[in-house]
């Protein structure tokens, strides 16, 4: 009531004064008549009276102090009026009157957090378009070929054919009148034994007494596990081969827990793996593939587990062996002296200064100078993988054909390293400058025929770790991979 009294003793003091509106620009004149003129923004600020615009200013200012919470809409009169809120309508006119053309409102943060928005979700959009763009034009390129495909199942030869999947194809040879299945790519899947390892897999137990190998029917969970993995294993493989899923059964794995010259884990391993493996050949399910073989099993010559008459032979089969190579890839086995570590990590000096004699470096002092002493700054961290437990004095660093201690500990970003006396001038560390090279690990380059001055097998030694560890931690982003041949 208060507001619609002071609106109402308002418009009763105008006459001909000017009404500008903060929203939108709009500026309207009450004429004589009554009337009222609404032109754009330009047109009407210049026919207004320059007192207008500077009241509207004032206005701003005495409309935050305004007791009422949300302001709606500001009027401002010449003759000092007070500023009042309108419960509706536009900003400069009374209640319940409607928006003239051409004013736009604008509410602040509100707009412009929803604008934010809106571009949000246009690059979304756009990003969203890009992917499906790639990926038909990725599904153009897999369907161009004009591969066939003759695959046998229970319903005679059926012919999976290349081309446009939308094509009906020619009906199957033989006389069959089912339909072509056009398919392109399966998926290829192994079974994964765990003879050992206690990872992953199923358990090669013994069958049970009155398991019958053979029978593909609903697997039951009651049943033993040693049966339950045969029929499932089967019931995948009759899905592909009778129902022309799109999987297909492509081998059985097994992995070596213990592979050393002294340990007799690895042929108990290999017996239960032959176990599940001569049971589901027993059940009449080809084994395309059989990968039994890490670095170590493979590299121990003393082990004779691996016969290749007994696992890869099997009637009507072509079964292949393969071998699962990782940390020998890189050399990273140092019990095997035919192999030698290759990786090589290296940052560049950034920084060098004197530090005096008293003097700490690095987070927590840790390193303190006992004399003046040069340290170069590397750029390299432990964000990046190297590991902070190498900080002052545990690692080194080799730079120039010379290795140096670390000094004080690891940074996210950086560490430091101690170049020996600052007046000396002759010894390694005086050469070193901005740009040198330094290698935290391995060989100094490909013509480096050694481990390097700074080995990695030392290193995972010295922490009680492996080389795997330490080469897999490195930051896959922040560290660049070079590969040399």
């Amino acid at each position: 009531q208060h507001m619609q009294k002071q609106q109402q003793q308002q418009q009763s003091e105008q006459a001909t004064s000017p009404v500008v509106s903060r929203e939108g620009l709009a500026v309207s004149e009450t004429g004589p008549d009554g009337g009222t003129n609404t032109g754009s923004s330009a047109e009407s600020c210049a026919a207004s009276p320059p007192s207008g615009l500077q009241q509207q200013q004032k206005t701003e200012v005495s409309a935050a102090a305004h007791p009422v919470a949300t302001i709606d809409a500001v009027q401002v009169t010449e003759t000092g009026g007070a500023p009042s809120a309108n419960a509706g309508g536009y900003r400069g006119a009374a209640a319940n009157t409607p928006r003239p053309a051409g004013v736009v409102p604008f509410r602040g943060i509100e707009d412009a957090a929803k604008l934010s928005r809106d571009r949000q979700l246009a690059a979304q959009a756009r990003l969203e378009a890009e992917r499906e763009a790639r990926a038909a034009e990725k599904v153009a390129e897999d369907d161009g070929g004009d591969d066939v495909i003759v695959q046998p199942n229970a319903l005679g030869i059926r012919q999976v054919a290349g081309g446009n999947p939308s094509r009906p194809g020619p009906l199957a040879a033989q006389g069959s009148k089912q339909p072509i299945t056009q398919q392109r790519k399966k998926l290829r899947w192994h079974a994964l034994v765990d003879s050992g390892m206690g990872r992953l897999g199923f358990k090669p137990d013994p069958p049970g007494k009155g398991d019958n190998l053979a029978d593909s029917s609903v697997i039951k969970p009651r049943k033993p596990r040693y049966s339950e993995t045969i029929a499932l294993i089967k019931e995948l493989h009759d899905l592909e081969v009778r129902d022309n899923g799109p999987i297909e059964f492509y081998g059985m794995c097994t992995h070596m827990a213990d592979a050393t010259s002294t340990s007799t884990y690895t042929h108990s391993q290999m017996e239960r793996f032959l176990t599940l493996l001569n049971s589901v050949r027993a059940a009449g399910i080809p084994v395309p593939t059989v990968s039994t073989d890490n670095s170590a099993a493979l590299l121990t010559t003393t082990l004779n587990h691996f016969d290749p008459a007994q696992i890869l032979s099997q009637p009507g089969a072509d079964t292949r062996g393969f071998v699962r190579t990782g940390g020998a890839i890189f050399g990273q086995r140092p019990s095997f002296p035919q192999l030698r570590a290759i990786s090589t990590l290296t940052a560049s000096v950034r920084h060098v200064s004197v530090i005096k004699e008293g003097d700490s470096v690095g987070y927590d002092r840790a390193y303190t100078a006992t004399m003046d002493v040069r340290i170069a700054t590397l750029t390299i961290g432990f964000a990046d993988g190297y590991p902070r437990d190498l900080g002052n004095g545990v690692g080194r660093v080799s730079i120039r054909g010379s290795t140096f201690p670390v000094a004080g500990n690891v940074c996210m970003d950086m560490m430091m390293v101690e170049l020996g006396p600052a007046g000396d001038t002759t010894g390694a560390g005086a050469s070193v400058a901005v740009g040198d090279v330094a290698t935290l690990w391995g060989p100094e380059g490909p013509e480096d025929g050694s481990d390097g001055l700074v080995r990695l097998q030392d290193i995972a030694a010295s922490l009680k770790t492996t080389q795997s560890a330490l080469t897999c931690g490195l930051d896959k982003v922040r560290v660049e991979r070079k590969y040399v041949v």
